[in-house]
């Protein structure tokens, strides 16, 4: 089976930070490994309504990307950080 992990959102802060959780849980180790898989993304980020927390008058605003964080190494404990 796989897990699968839902967020709403109450209210959109003016900066958002977003941090991908990109790893899995290996059973056979007992530990996690690292999803090294390419992943693409826009400039621009808008929430599409599905993701705001009913009842909530929050209305989703553009996000601009400006930094990207990535981390080079193949383990999940090692490497080094670089900033784009």
């Amino acid at each position: 089976g796989s897990t699968s992990k839902s967020v709403y959102i109450q209210a959109f802060p003016k900066i958002l930070i977003l941090h991908l959780k990109r790893f899995e849980y290996d059973k056979a180790s007992g530990s996690g490994i690292k999803i090294s898989k390419a992943i693409q993304f826009r400039e621009h980020l808008r929430f599409e309504r599905r993701f705001v927390e009913e009842g909530s008058r929050a209305s989703p605003p553009d996000y601009r990307l400006v930094a990207v964080l990535n981390h080079l190494g193949e383990q999940l404990h090692r490497g080094h950080y670089n900033a784009a």
